[in-house]
């Protein structure tokens, strides 16, 4: 993090530590194959719309949320915009040896995410110099915050009133 003094709690959705994500092992990376094809400028945005969309609905199983993304990547500049998101986080976090974040962060993961697993996310803990606390959230995929809004917000408002966390891991459940 390049400036930490600027943030006194961090939630991260999904996505775990780089140092975490890039070392949690191989079944991490078949998760994430799709990131590589990502980083072909040219053959990415060809990929992503092979198949009528195949590899879309794969990340959810919303279809009002596919159908909406289809339209908005239809847009001209936006689908480049989206990759290109991918493609700097691979820049910042290529090397996979980042800094130890010194702010209390609230890890959450889901169960039904089908490109980032557990550990990668569990493990942020080794890289915090702070309280870390996870929350898993049963049954919703990897686009949690949209598919399971209320089971998301519950923890990130106690961040927002706490200072302090524990480590113990809990578990949500979806209905």
């Amino acid at each position: 993090m390049h400036a930490p003094e600027r943030v006194e709690r961090l939630v991260a959705l999904s996505v775990g530590h780089p140092t975490a994500f890039g070392t949690a092992g191989l079944a991490q990376r078949l998760r994430s194959f799709y990131m590589a094809l990502f980083m072909v400028r040219g053959l990415a945005g060809r990929i992503l719309t092979m198949g009528d969309w195949f590899f879309m609905p794969l990340s959810t199983s919303n279809r009002e949320l596919v159908a909406q993304w289809r339209a908005d990547f239809a847009v001209h500049g936006r689908r480049p915009a989206a990759l290109n998101y991918y493609r700097a986080a691979a820049r910042i976090g290529g090397a996979f040896r980042l800094q130890s974040v010194t702010m209390p962060v609230l890890g959450m993961w889901s169960s039904g995410d089908t490109a980032l697993a557990e550990g990668q996310m569990r493990n942020w803990a080794r890289y915090v110099d702070a309280p870390f606390r996870y929350e898993r959230i049963d049954g919703a995929d990897h686009w949690l915050q949209l598919g399971a809004p209320a089971l998301t917000s519950k923890p990130v408002r106690t961040i927002k009133r706490c200072s302090n966390y524990d480590r113990a891991a809990r578990t949500a459940t979806s209905h």
